[in-house]
C-alpha cells in the first residue's frame, strides 16, 4: 500500500495565472491503500499584490483502493477506489483509472482497466469507482489480486496525480 501527498499552486496575477510552485512524487508507505493528494491552490491578488492565506483557494482528494473480491452481482471479480474530496472550491472533477492485477507464474498481469471522470463535491462526499466498469469485462478465474489506481483532479486546474494500491488477496471465483 501506498500514499502520495501532491499538489501544485497557482497565483492569479494582472498578468494571469503564474505557477508558483509544484511538489510531488514523493511515495510513503501506508495502512489501507489510500493516498491523499492536494491538487489546486489557486490565490487571488490582495491590494498589495500578495495573496493571503483566505484568498487561497483549494481542493484536495483522498484515495483508496479497497482489497479485491467476488462480486455476486457483478459476476465478477472486482475492486472498488473510493475518492474523498474537500476544500473551499465548490466542486472538481476528478479522473480515477484502476486495473486489477494479477500474477501469472512470475509475471504480472493485468485482467481490467476502467478509466472514468467525475464532478465531485468538496465536502468530504465519497464517491466509489468500479474496476472493472458496471457492464465491461468480466474476470471469472481463480487468481491472487490486487488493485491498483491512479486519480487526479483535471478540473477547474489540472493537479499531479496520486496512486493507491489494495492489499493483495486470493480470489476464488465460483
Amino acid at each position: 500500500m501506498s500514499a502520495s501527498l501532491i499538489g501544485s499552486l497557482l497565483f492569479a496575477t494582472s498578468a494571469g495565472a503564474v505557477e508558483a510552485g509544484h511538489s510531488g512524487g514523493e511515495r510513503v508507505r501506508g495502512e489501507g491503500g489510500s493516498a491523499q493528494t492536494v491538487i489546486t491552490e489557486i490565490a487571488a491578488p490582495t491590494a498589495a499584490g500578495a495573496p493571503t492565506k483566505r484568498d487561497v483557494k483549494q481542493a484536495y482528494c483522498k484515495v483508496t483502493a479497497d482489497t479485491p473480491h467476488w462480486s455476486k452481482g457483478a459476476k465478477s471479480v472486482i475492486y472498488k477506489t473510493r475518492v474523498q474530496c474537500f476544500g473551499n472550491i465548490p466542486t472538481v472533477r476528478v479522473k480515477v483509472t484502476g486495473k486489477l492485477k494479477y500474477y501469472s507464474g512470475q509475471f504480472e498481469q493485468t485482467a481490467a482497466t476502467s478509466s472514468e471522470t467525475r464532478k465531485m463535491g468538496t465536502l468530504g462526499n465519497t464517491a466509489t469507482f468500479y474496476t472493472p466498469v458496471t457492464n465491461g469485462k468480466k474476470v471469472k478465474y481463480s487468481a491472487n489480486f490486487w488493485g491498483h489506481s491512479t486519480a487526479q483532479i483535471v478540473s477547474p486546474y489540472k493537479g499531479t496525480s496520486a496512486k493507491a494500491d489494495s492489499k493483495q488477496r486470493y480470489v476464488k471465483a465460483p
